[in-house]
């Protein structure tokens, strides 16, 4: 059976510098350990996917550069870094930790912007469906699809969190909110809206 083009061990030596066992790069970047472990053994060539995924979790550089056996071009993950000065230094695990926050913060601000896109969207419809004098029927159908959304994607627990964080209830009491949601998402989340922004008495 022919030898695979080599890949070099610097994958190894990033993955170690960020504090990472292969299991866990593994879950990161999508793929089984076994193919992370043939990657550092030199036993797999590297694809373009598997090092722009590495790239994007790890936050190192990628490389397309010539084997040393096979001579043909491969995609290689450096373990340099290129500074802001120019220079060029070893990847470290602060290196990975200032990627992930970043990465961090790139997804909070997403998802802010899918939270308010769907808000946006939901108020759209239901501006849409008063003007076609349609609204008790849209407001219907999309009742029915949030409790099945809310169902389906085992959300429950996190409302009644947030019932009991954001309007002070008991557990009883964020419980019964989340079985009033499921049976009227509309009017159920009217009633707490109003809730939040009456003004607090004291």
């Amino acid at each position: 059976m022919p030898r695979q083009p080599s890949v070099t061990s610097s994958l190894r030596r990033v993955r170690q510098a960020a504090g990472l066992t292969q299991q866990q790069l593994a879950d990161q970047i999508g793929l089984a350990r076994d193919t992370v472990e043939k990657l550092e053994n030199k036993r797999l060539k590297m694809s373009h996917d598997m090092a722009v995924r590495i790239r994007h979790q790890l936050g190192c550089e990628i490389v397309f550069r010539k084997d040393k056996g096979s001579q043909k071009k491969v995609w290689d993950v450096s373990d340099k870094k290129t500074r802001e000065d120019g220079t060029r230094s070893d990847y470290v695990q602060k290196d990975y930790t200032n990627h992930r926050a970043m990465l961090s913060a790139i997804m909070e601000e997403r998802d802010g912007l899918w939270e308010e896109g769907l808000a946006s969207a939901v108020t759209l419809v239901a501006q849409a469906a008063r003007k076609a004098k349609r609204l008790p029927a849209v407001a219907h159908a999309l009742e029915q699809s949030l409790a099945s959304t809310i169902e389906s994607f085992a959300l429950e627990n996190h409302v009644v969190g947030l019932f009991r964080a954001d309007y002070e209830l008991s557990d009883g009491e964020a419980k019964a909110a989340e079985k009033r949601l499921l049976a009227a998402p509309t009017s159920t989340g009217l009633e707490f809206s109003r809730r939040k922004s009456a003004p607090h008495s004291g």
